[in-house]
């Protein structure tokens, strides 16, 4: 496969723009895929305020070359890893896969209709400071690659492929991963994110190929299933919160990560607040993304325990689910107090006691002939209360008790008035003391009998034989 060296067609672009000579063909082919727009930013820890240009522009200048050229070379020096990645934060970067109006998925403006990739030693073993520059040759001999290079450290490989439909840049990632998995080289995840800043570099052996294939393989695959984790956060008031915007998000299938930046933000947030606990949020948060996949979030979570920047706190996580529209406040439940109102412990009641008439009192008598059991209401002086009415009262008030002997409580408590029994008035007490004089007379003559009859009984003893 013909393929252009980039000193070539910058040189060749300068000298034929001064001599006002045509451009080759060859060149405009090589050029036209690579002068789509794209998003510069001066540094990567800058999101906002980009300048445009297209890329070929920007892998190309010379004032960044000639800005940068030294500390792209102490970079390359440097073998210590952390001293590296504190070199390459003064680098600037840019996003080859669009034009933004700050550098996350939600302010993408255009694709630039490019996909990049990274291979880093990381993931791939064998490549190093040494290999690397065999391994871009390889990589540029695919047709689909537009353009490749060393990254800005020399020990890895990236570039950019064409696709052709933007929408659905995720799934031509995920098909790329997977063709090159074939051939033992493994992609760095994050450029499944179309937002995902590349940093400058300076590659005077880059290749462009002149006349690149579109890449048009997509991989339609269905995202993993969630499922819930037995271990939960402990019940606080931010444990409250979070749980009240994930119901939210899981409500309405909402995709709050807006590529790798933010989905390491809310991850980091996530563990700061509440350690290992907080794997489930995450896995909650994560769901609704196209790519989700339970190994990669769990890896991803583990990744930000282990880092734990303390910048980011739930704030974070909270103002993020905010411009998604998302907010605890006005949703939290109310707190128990406010609507369950607590009983008052009542004093405990003693027994209703009887209210019948002092000395009142029931008793139960067995008939011997006939077996049965009647309840009889006996007076202070101890003979039958119905004695002290007339007949046809005392007829209806027996037929009362025997019906229901609780009548008696019934019509002392309520002071009810029976049909056939007459309301308390002086005549009525009147003849109730002659009644109980009445009655009393017959006691006696009972007595006097009962008396007699023993003595009859004793011998010895004189006296009329009683008839």
């Amino acid at each position: 496969m013909e393929t252009i060296h980039i000193k070539t067609v910058t040189r060749s672009i300068i000298k034929q723009l001064k001599t006002k000579q045509e451009t080759p063909s060859i060149l405009l082919n090589a050029m036209s895929v690579l002068l789509t727009n794209v998003s510069f930013f001066s540094s990567v820890t800058n999101t906002a305020n980009p300048t445009n240009g297209t890329f070929l522009q920007i892998v190309t200048s010379q004032k960044l070359v000639e800005k940068h050229r030294s500390l792209i070379e102490e970079i390359r020096r440097t073998e210590d890893k952390q001293k590296r990645a504190a070199l390459k934060i003064n680098l600037p970067c840019f996003t080859p896969s669009g034009t933004f109006s700050h550098r996350a998925e939600k302010g993408l403006l255009k694709h630039s209709g490019l996909l990049q990739f990274d291979i880093d030693p990381k993931e791939n073993l064998a490549l190093n400071v040494d290999t690397a520059p065999a391994w871009r040759e390889q990589i540029s001999h695919l047709q689909q690659v537009a353009y490749c290079a060393l990254s800005a450290s020399g020990t890895g490989v990236w570039g950019v492929v064409i696709i052709e439909k933007p929408e659905h840049h995720q799934s031509y990632f995920e098909a790329l991963k997977a063709d090159l998995a074939g051939w033992g080289v493994v992609l760095d995840e994050k450029c499944g994110s179309v937002s995902h800043p590349r940093y400058w570099s300076f590659d005077p052996d880059a290749w462009i190929n002149p006349n690149p294939v579109t890449y048009t393989k997509i991989k339609t695959t269905s995202p993993d299933v969630y499922t819930p984790r037995l271990q939960t956060p402990a019940s606080t008031e931010d444990a409250t919160k979070v749980d009240v915007v994930l119901k939210q998000i899981e409500a309405n299938r909402t995709d709050i990560t807006d590529g790798y930046d933010t989905w390491f933000s809310i991850g980091c947030a996530l563990a700061n607040a509440f350690g290992e606990s907080g794997r489930d949020y995450f896995h909650r948060v994560s769901q609704n993304h196209p790519g989700y996949r339970n190994v990669d979030t769990d890896k991803q979570f583990s990744y930000c325990l282990r880092m734990q920047p303390t910048r980011i706190t739930l704030g974070t996580f909270f103002e993020i689910a905010r411009r998604h529209g998302i907010e605890y406040k006005g949703h939290l439940p109310r707190p128990i107090e406010n609507f369950i109102t607590v009983a008052t412990p009542r004093t405990p009641c003693l027994p209703t006691q009887s209210v019948l008439p002092a000395g009142y009192r029931r008793e139960r008598y067995t008939d011997q002939s006939t077996g049965r059991i009647s309840d009889v209401l006996v007076n202070a002086d101890g003979y039958p209360a119905s004695w002290d009415l007339p007949d046809n009262q005392r007829e209806s008030l027996g037929q009362l008790i025997r019906n229901n002997p609780e009548v008696t409580e019934l019509i002392g408590r309520f002071d009810m008035q029976l049909e056939g029994v007459e309301k308390l008035t002086d005549e009525s007490e009147r003849k109730w003391e002659q009644s109980k004089l009445h009655g009393q007379q017959i006691m006696e003559r009972a007595n006097g009998i009962l008396h007699y009859k023993e003595s009859k009984r004793q011998p010895g003893k004189s006296g009329k034989r009683y008839r």
